[in-house]
């Protein structure tokens, strides 16, 4: 990308490549007939070597290594130790008191990498909660249990490098499931044409709980209403 002002288009100058072409696809044009173009008008560029790369069907892009030809992303090695050891950070000391830049750091690399680590959705909300409990950037808290157990699943996860998640589009299932939580009362969820409800017990909030973790377990009993997938991948599901 340019490093300053506006990209240009150069639709009118670059061309598809040939259908005459092999397998794999071939251009006739690349980084150098960009940079013939561009370089008369004076825009400015990063080093091609330090800031790009020439046009191929693997490309790394926003720290992630996307492959064309498979439907695929990945998360280089060296990125993959890097947030392992932001993770092993926080939980080498659990006692210790974290600021509030220590977990939005931790918490905006794990919300990045979660295009790859879709599972990883489900261990977030805990530390997102957690966040909003600081009260200014100078303030430093203990982690919770919840939060902690969390961050030991991403830590188990992170040290399996070189994860590989799929960017072929998933189908779409709807079971017509229907949930909803209270604080003051309890859960409910319909299905179909059919209803269940349970009361929260005195003191569920306690340990962390809120309503989010209400929320969560509101989804737990409709899992097996969903069906089972009769897809190579888990499809997504409509739940309101």
């Amino acid at each position: 990308m340019c490093s300053s002002g506006s990209m240009t288009s150069y639709s009118s100058a670059l061309h598809p490549p040939s259908t005459l072409l092999p397998s794999p696809v071939q251009y006739d044009y690349d980084i150098s007939t960009i940079l013939a173009i561009t370089n008369p008008l004076g825009i400015p560029w990063h080093p091609i070597k330090s800031k790009g790369q020439e046009f191929r069907s693997e490309v790394i892009y926003v720290g992630f290594i996307w492959s064309l030809v498979v439907h695929s992303i990945s998360l280089p090695c060296k990125k993959c130790k890097k947030y392992l050891a932001k993770v092993s950070a926080l939980l080498s000391n659990p006692t210790k008191a974290v600021s509030h830049k220590e977990c939005l750091y931790t918490h905006g690399t794990l919300q990045h990498i979660t295009l790859i680590y879709q599972d990883g959705w489900a261990f977030l909300p805990p530390l997102s909660c957690f966040l909003y409990k600081f009260c200014n950037g100078y303030m430093c808290l203990h982690l919770p249990a919840l939060v902690l157990e969390c961050l030991r699943w991403w830590q188990a996860i992170l040290s399996t490098p070189c994860a590989v998640g799929s960017l072929t589009p998933r189908p779409t299932v709807d079971p017509d499931v229907w949930v909803d939580a209270s604080t003051n009362w309890g859960i409910g969820i319909v299905i179909d044409t059919q209803w269940a409800a349970w009361k929260l017990k005195k003191g569920w909030n306690g340990g962390g709980r809120d309503i989010g973790w209400a929320e969560s377990i509101t989804l737990e009993p409709c899992h097996p209403h969903a069906g089972p997938s009769r897809f190579q991948r888990l499809p997504h599901y409509y739940l309101r």
